[in-house]
């Protein structure tokens, strides 16, 4: 699951430029959710979740108003491949 929603995130930036601190702080929040980590219990991967869920939901807001349909879809499948875990 880590590297297909990894694969999503490098789509999505190949298709619309995304780069920067925001993508970056996704990107290790993605990580954080499946390492296997004695200091991050089941409540913080909650909140990390969500906070994963809340960025995603900016990026497909953002494509949105941008008419980046594709890009829309990507984040999208993104988001609920997170929604299910």
């Amino acid at each position: 699951m880590l590297t297909q929603l990894t694969d999503l995130i490098a789509e999505y930036q190949a298709l619309t430029g995304q780069e920067g601190q925001h993508i970056d702080e996704l990107h290790t929040l993605i990580t954080c959710l499946f390492v296997r980590s004695k200091s991050i219990d089941m409540a913080k991967k909650s909140v990390i979740r969500d906070m994963v869920l809340e960025r995603i939901r900016h990026e497909i807001m953002w494509c949105k108003c941008t008419f980046n349909f594709e890009s829309t879809e990507v984040m999208t499948s993104a988001y609920h491949l997170i929604e299910n875990t």
